[in-house]
């Protein structure tokens, strides 16, 4: 974890780093580069509390920048130091969400499985927007012709995925 056996000088070195990259964080906080940088300075001083909120800025950049397994990744890091902390509970029961679906062939008796990770919006939050929201059909899947062009009508029983993307 940290080391404690510096030199005067590498101490002041940390400390000019830890300054530096405050500085360029403050003014980029979706850096997750520049954080991480700033949490390896941290941990080698043993600013643990430092080294968490530090941890939540990488993870809520993360969830920025739409890479929602890599801050899920980051939570489970800071729940690894403090498993009772509020504010990674509430954030991970917020953006945890994971579907997975498995199936067997009946002939053939061969498995599959697929997973993914949805991130689900705070619906309770101002601001919020449907931005997009795709409707497919499979290949060759029968389609009712539309009685009024804005209007797309699906035969009875018949499968479509959607795809929607929410913003706020």
């Amino acid at each position: 974890m940290a080391n404690t056996t510096f030199s005067p000088g590498e101490e002041a070195q940390l400390a000019q780093t830890i300054e530096m990259f405050e500085v360029i964080t403050e003014s980029q906080p979706h850096d997750y580069q520049s954080l991480e940088i700033l949490k390896e300075a941290y941990s080698k001083l043993s600013r643990e509390k430092d080294v968490v909120k530090t941890s939540k800025r990488i993870a809520e950049a993360y969830v920025q920048m739409g890479q929602l397994s890599s801050a899920i990744l980051e939570y489970e890091t800071i729940l690894q130091r403090n498993p009772e902390d509020p504010d990674v509970r509430l954030a991970l029961k917020q953006r945890q969400y994971q579907v997975r679906a498995a199936v067997r062939d009946a002939a053939s008796r061969k498995v599959g499985s697929s997973y993914a990770f949805l991130d689900i919006p705070d619906f309770n939050r101002r601001g919020i927007s449907l931005s997009s929201l795709t409707l497919s059909l499979p290949a060759g899947a029968a389609v009712v012709p539309a009685v009024r062009p804005e209007w797309n009508e699906f035969a009875p029983g018949t499968w479509f995925s959607s795809v929607a993307k929410f913003s706020g």
